[in-house]
C-alpha cells in the first residue's frame, strides 16, 4: 500500500476511478530514472538519496507529472532499500548527553566557533576518543545518517505494475464493503478463499449464475481495529488479480464537496496486464489458535482433519478449518478472525442450514465493534482457546449427534457380533466398524447380546466364563492361574476381564502376577 496522500483518483457520477500507471512514455521514462538513482544510491547515505530525489521531483513536476505518482513509485523502490547505521566509536545519545553537559557546564549552554571546538575537546577527552571522531558520531543515528548498503533493481514496467497494485490497495483501504466475482477453475478459487480466511477477514461466498462471488466486509464498515483489518484486506487484493477470470467491486468511503459519501470502484480482468503476475503459494500464517484448537480436539479422542474442504449450504460456500471424528459422529469447527456480533449471527445462521454439526470459536480481542454475545454455537475465547469451554462445547455436540447415530451403530455392532466367537475385544471390534470403543460400550452396556457378558472391554460367551470358573478354581494368584487360563485359549492381556466374568475378584497389591490375589466366585466352596 501507499501513504493516503499519495491516492491518486478520480471521481465521476458516483464513482472513484484509480489513475493507473498505464506504461505511457513518460512514466516508463520516469520508473526507468528512478530506478537508476536508488542503485547508484548505494555506499551513500539517505539523506544523500532524499536530496537527489528532491531535485529529480522538481524536474519532473515542472514537466507536469504529479507529484503522487513521483513519491508513489519512489516511495515503493525505498522499501527495497537495505540500510545500516554507520560506526559509531561510542552511542550518539551517549555522545550528546556528554557534549550538553559539558556546554552547559563551561559557557552556559551555548557554544559557537572556538568555544565549541574546545567544547567538543573536552568532551571528547571525557569519552576517550578524538574530537573528529565525536564529532562524526554526534548525529550518527538520525536517519539521514543512515547508509545505504544495497538496492533491489527490477524493471521498469515491473514498477509500475507495483505501483497499480499499491494504488488499488490502498484505495480500497477506506472500503465499507468488497465483493470478488470469478468464473475461474476450483484452484485458484480455493486459494483465494484460503487466503481471505487465513486473513481473519469477515466474508461470505455464494455461487451465482455458474460463477462464485465473495463478499467482504471493508475496513471502513467496522468501529474498532480499522487499520489492522484494511491491511489484512489489502494482502488479499494480489491473489485476486492473480486470477485468470475476476470482476472486483467495492463501495469507497469519500469525502465530496464536505460530505461522506460511499462511492463504487470497479476493476476487472480486462485490466489483468497492468498487475503483477501471481505470486507463490500463501505465505505460512501464525495459526497459534487453530494449532490451539487441533491439539485440544485430539487430546478430547476426537480425529482432527485439517482443511477438509468446503460445506455447501443452498448457494453459500463455507471452508471450515478442521473436521473432527468420533466413528459416526462428526463436527466442524471454523475458527473465525476478525469479527462483529452481526457477522457471527449471520454466520450461524448460514451454517444452521448445513445440515452438518458446526461450531464457531471467536476471539474477544479480533472483534471490530463493542461486544455482544451472539446466541448459538459460538465458543468465545481470548488469544487462547478455552479447553474446559472447548470440551463442553464438544461434548454437547458429541451427545447431540450420538443420539442420533446410536440406532444405526447398534444394528450393525449386533450384526457383526452374529458370527462371533466367544472372546472379542471391543477395541478391535469398534477399529473394524468405524466407531469408538465407548460407542460400541456404550450400544452394548443396555443389554449385551444373548449368551455374552460384558466385561473390561471385552465381550465373553457365557460358556468361555462357565470354563474358566471350573479351570481356575484353587488358584489364589493371577500368577497360579495364567497358565490355566492359556491352556483355554485366552490370550494374557484378557486374564483380568475373562477372570471377573467368570466371578473371581481380583485384589490388585501390584502389577506383579504373582502378587494378585484371586478371590473365587461366592459359593464356590
Amino acid at each position: 500500500m501507499l501513504p493516503s496522500q499519495l491516492l491518486r483518483v478520480r471521481v465521476r457520477r458516483g464513482r472513484i476511478i484509480p489513475m493507473w500507471a498505464l506504461g505511457r512514455e513518460e512514466e516508463l521514462e520516469l520508473a526507468s530514472e528512478l530506478i537508476s538513482l536508488f542503485s547508484s544510491s548505494v555506499g551513500g547515505t539517505l539523506g544523500e538519496l532524499e536530496e537527489s530525489l528532491e531535485e529529480l521531483e522538481e524536474v519532473y513536476e515542472a514537466a507536469g507529472v504529479d507529484y503522487r505518482l513521483f513519491r508513489g513509485l519512489s516511495t515503493l523502490l525505498e522499501r527495497r532499500l537495505e540500510v545500516e547505521r554507520p560506526d559509531a566509536p561510542v552511542d550518539p545519545a551517549e555522545a550528546r548527553r556528554v557534549v550538553f553537559e559539558e556546554c552547559a557546564r563551561s559557557l552556559g549552554g551555548f557554544a559557537v566557533g572556538e568555544e565549541r571546538r574546545r567544547v567538543l575537546e573536552a568532551a571528547a577527552s571525557r569519552l576517550g576518543i578524538p574530537p573528529e571522531e565525536l564529532e562524526a558520531c554526534l548525529w550518527a543515528d538520525r536517519e539521514d545518517r543512515l547508509r545505504v548498503v544495497s538496492f533491489s533493481p527490477l524493471e521498469p514496467e515491473e514498477l509500475l505494475r507495483r505501483y497499480n497494485l499499491s494504488l488499488l490497495q490502498t484505495a480500497l483501504f477506506r472500503a465499507v464493503w468488497m465483493r470478488v466475482r470469478t468464473g475461474a477453475p476450483g484452484g485458484p478459487i480455493k486459494l483465494l478463499l484460503r487466503e481471505v480466511k487465513r486473513r481473519g477477514l469477515m466474508y461470505h461466498a455464494e455461487r451465482e449464475d455458474g460463477r462464485v462471488s465473495i463478499h467482504l466486509d471493508g475496513p471502513a464498515s467496522v468501529l474498532k481495529m480499522t487499520t489492522r483489518y484494511g491491511t489484512s484486506m489489502a494482502k488479499v487484493v494480489p491473489r485476486v488479480v492473480s486470477l485468470p477470470d475476476w470482476e472486483l467491486a467495492a463501495g469507497v468511503v469519500r469525502e465530496v464537496r464536505g460530505r461522506r459519501t460511499v462511492l463504487t470502484l470497479t476493476v476487472d480482468d480486462r485490466l489483468r496486464d497492468i498487475f503483477p503476475e501471481a505470486g507463490e503459494e500463501p505465505e505460512a500464517y501464525d495459526s497459534s489458535a487453530e494449532e490451539e484448537v487441533a491439539a485440544l480436539a485430539a487430546g478430547m479422542g476426537w480425529s482432527v482433519r485439517r482443511e477438509p474442504g468446503p460445506l455447501i449450504a443452498g448457494r453459500s460456500i463455507f471452508l471450515p478449518d478442521f473436521e473432527l471424528r468420533k466413528g459416526p459422529v462428526r463436527v466442524y469447527l471454523e475458527v473465525v478472525g476478525f469479527w462483529t456480533p452481526d457477522y457471527l449471527r449471520r454466520k450461524v445462521e448460514k451454517l444452521s442450514s448445513v445440515g452438518e454439526e458446526v461450531l464457531v470459536l471467536a476471539d474477544r480481542e479480533l472483534a471490530c465493534a463493542p461486544l455482544e454475545r451472539v446466541s448459538g454455537r459460538v465458543v468465545y475465547f481470548r488469544r487462547r482457546v478455552d479447553p474446559a469451554a472447548l470440551a463442553r462445547a464438544l461434548s454437547e455436540v458429541e451427545e447431540r449427534a450420538w443420539r442420533s447415530a446410536r440406532g444405526e451403530a447398534r444394528e450393525r455392532v449386533l450384526a457383526s457380533l452374529s458370527s462371533a466367537g466367544e472372546l472379542v475385544d471391543l477395541e478391535e471390534l469398534a477399529r473394524s466398524l468405524g466407531l469408538t470403543r465407548r460407542q460400541v460400550e456404550d450400544v452394548l452396556s443396555e443389554s449385551p447380546p444373548e449368551g455374552y457378558l460384558l466385561r473390561g472391554g471385552m465381550l465373553i460367551s457365557e460358556g468361555l466364563a462357565s470354563r474358566v470358573r471350573e479351570a481356575v478354581l484353587g488358584a489364589s494368584t493371577l500368577a497360579e492361574a495364567a497358565p490355566r487360563l492359556r491352556a483355554l485359549g485366552v490370550p494374557d492381556d484378557a486374564h483380568p476381564a475373562v477372570l471377573e466374568a467368570a466371578g473371581f475378584r481380583l485384589v490388585w497389591r501390584s502389577l506383579d502376577p504373582a502378587d494378585v490375589r484371586l478371590v473365587p466366585p461366592e459359593g464356590s466352596g
